[in-house]
């Protein structure tokens, strides 16, 4: 008999989990800035990686992310002041790792999403990944009414039936 395998039900977390990983990340603003740009945003690792100062508007409050798709995303009002005082004068990359080319590694970033959600006491911590904020972001903007449409552009993805895996994940949060 040939089992069927479903795809996984991501996890989501609530906006108050979101709310105390930012808090507990308050200590390190790298990583604050680090985990709201995943969640803000809706970025991969893999654009974290790759993103530019160059790429933000700070004038119209518009990110433009460059990954398989490019697309621009808003960002809040809150969020891209906090963004600015980061950088500050800086050029280049927004986030600068130790390896040769300069940014910092998937798995630096998985740890450092991990370990705050952890430190906020977030339910399953251990399974946390950047992924997760990224659904989580997906989720509460399509609950608070955004479009299909708007979503699919949002996170880049091709196919609308890709976007609509977070409009069918109906959990508790």
């Amino acid at each position: 008999m040939r089992r069927i395998q479903l795809g996984r039900i991501p996890v989501v977390l609530s906006e108050e989990e979101i709310a105390r990983m930012f808090l507990v990340s308050e200590k390190n603003p790298r990583d604050n800035v680090l985990l709201k740009c995943i969640y803000y945003l809706g970025m991969k690792p893999s654009e974290l990686r790759r993103f530019k100062i160059k790429d933000i508007d700070f004038e119209n409050n518009i990110v433009k992310i460059n990954g398989k798709r490019t697309r621009e995303v808003p960002a809040p009002d809150e969020f891209i002041k906090e963004l600015q005082a980061f950088i500050n004068k800086r050029e280049g990359l927004v986030f600068v790792g130790r390896d040769s080319s300069g940014s910092l590694s998937d798995r630096h970033i998985r740890r450092v999403v991990k370990q705050y959600a952890c430190e906020a006491n977030v339910r399953f911590c251990e399974k946390i990944h950047p992924h997760t904020l990224r659904h989580s972001y997906a989720v509460h903007l399509q609950k608070s009414g955004l479009s299909i449409a708007s979503l699919q552009r949002f996170l880049g993805h091709k196919r609308k039936e890709t976007t609509e895996i977070y409009i069918h994940t109906d959990l508790k949060i």
